[in-house]
């Protein structure tokens, strides 16, 4: 299959689809798109070491483009997916004017691989930007000389793709065959049994393959995808002394480019979704899926494995009565305490930029509840906007547990029985938006695991997870 075949045909005239256009042309039209208040977006040059990553090279483009135009940062996280934050795109591009994107892609050239082809994760991306123009103001802009660039198509059945039933069942045959003889070798040979998992080492690749800077869409996309579960399986002790080399790695690369580029935010503005913006964040997803109210629940102390806990049994408890909208990434400001976030969010992106010492931090502390009180939500108010608090998790944390594995499943279940109480007690369709403001770190004793360890920079304690319930009118 080639890129003309992949992409549609590019006779078009209309700015919207898929054009194959020389420097020429491009400049000609360039002028025009602009004056009929369209967005270019050209990413920067694909070189090899962008193959796989086309996506997000060109949502980087869009929102740098946005961003030049004024427009509001998103609030979408790892977890959208391209069709969710194209329109997420589109629309903060009508509210400053901009009447649609053209994406302007040069030669794909450097994104072939040794299979002679693109892959399949860059021919995803062209076919779905070459399709989204028939529905919406999309636009996309090739180069002549990649007419001919093979592509994988859309994905088939396997029967299909195999031929024919006869095919199929000698296949199928031969597994049969090959299970068998791996179950006699396995009687035979059990000190060859191999581990439960063995995907974490392509959580290793992914997180070794990772050098020099990223936008931070690929760094929320590598801290979800494999540094969280790659920890996971070292807690589990299911890895090996590599794979917890580079999880190290990660957390002190991490530590200094985010202490780093949040000294910086203070001056050039440029900063990833943060825990602060929750306020702004809840109305537009309320917006989006025609809520009528919004509950802001602060979980103190939550991270992001613990969210994952939580979603999941959320889902089970509250089947049927509420279903997740949205699930996002949020970003905790330094230090990554509770009272600084609290600041943040009453003062909000202003706070970012005021001075505030150690020792007023230390004086505006908080008395974490203990017992069952830490179980009850604590109404606030900040910035105007009316807030729910559970302190579960620091007064668990106050104290030595066990291992972590069986702490994090603990802490979960602990900040899940209360907020299904409190979904319960919601009125129909309200938009219940759960998220924590910073995490923590465990550090390993004789017994299990020490007190938690907040105020870092680690992954662990920056970035939080955030969860948007539309409660109510569930079908």
């Amino acid at each position: 299959m080639t890129m003309s075949d992949a992409a549609g045909r590019p006779g078009t005239e209309a700015r919207e689809g898929v054009r194959f256009l020389d420097t020429t042309a491009r400049m000609r039209l360039q002028s025009a798109v602009e004056a009929a208040g369209w967005l270019l977006a050209a990413p920067r040059r694909l070189e090899a070491t962008a193959r796989g990553q086309l996506r997000e090279r060109i949502e980087e483009a869009i929102e740098a483009g946005l961003e030049r135009r004024g427009a509001p940062a998103s609030g979408l996280g790892v977890a959208a997916d391209a069709d969710m934050l194209l329109s997420d795109q589109l629309y903060r591009a009508r509210l400053v004017g901009i009447n649609g994107i053209i994406v302007a892609l040069e030669s794909l050239a450097g994104l072939v691989g040794a299979s002679g082809a693109l892959c399949d994760d860059d021919s995803a991306t062209l076919r779905f930007y070459g399709s989204a123009g028939r529905e919406r103001a999309v636009g996309l802009w090739l180069s002549p000389a990649d007419t001919a660039i093979p592509a994988y198509g859309p994905p088939v059945p396997l029967r299909l793709l195999i031929g024919s039933a006869t095919a199929e069942a000698a296949g199928t045959a031969a597994a049969v065959q090959r299970l068998r003889e791996r179950a006699e070798d396995k009687k035979a040979h059990p000190e060859q049994e191999a581990t439960p998992i063995q995907g974490w080492r392509e959580w290793v690749r992914s997180l070794e393959s990772a050098q020099g800077p990223k936008p931070l869409a690929t760094i929320e996309k590598l801290f979800v995808e494999a540094f969280a579960p790659l920890a996971d399986a070292a807690a589990r002790r299911e890895t090996d002394d590599h794979a917890r080399q580079v999880l190290d790695q990660f957390r002190t690369g991490f530590e200094k480019s985010y202490t780093d580029a949040f000294g910086a935010s203070k001056v050039t503005r440029k900063r990833p979704t943060m825990v602060l913006d929750v306020p702004q964040l809840s109305s537009r997803i309320a917006r989006l899926h025609g809520a009528r109210a919004t509950a802001l629940l602060l979980v103190d102390g939550m991270r992001w494995d613990v969210g994952l806990h939580v979603q999941r049994i959320l889902g089970e408890q509250l089947s049927g009565r509420a279903v997740l909208a949205e699930r996002l990434v949020l970003w905790a400001g330094l230090p990554s305490t509770t009272p600084m976030q609290l600041r943040l969010l009453g003062r909000g992106p202003q706070g970012l930029s005021e001075v505030v010492a150690d020792s007023e931090m230390r004086e505006k502390d908080i008395v974490v509840p203990r017992g069952r009180t830490a179980s009850v939500m604590r109404r606030m108010r900040l910035a105007g906007r009316d807030f729910h608090k559970l302190d579960v998790i620091p007064s668990l944390l106050a104290e030595p547990g066990p291992p972590e594995v069986a702490r994090i499943e603990a802490l979960g279940e602990a900040v899940a029985a209360p907020i299904a109480r409190f979904a319960a007690g919601l009125e129909t369709r309200t938009l219940l938006f759960v998220f924590g403001d910073h995490g923590f770190v465990l550090s390993a004793s004789e017994s299990g695991t020490g007190p938690g360890e907040e105020g870092g920079a680690y992954p662990e304690q920056v970035l939080v997870p955030a969860q948007a319930w539309l409660v109510g009118g569930v079908h």
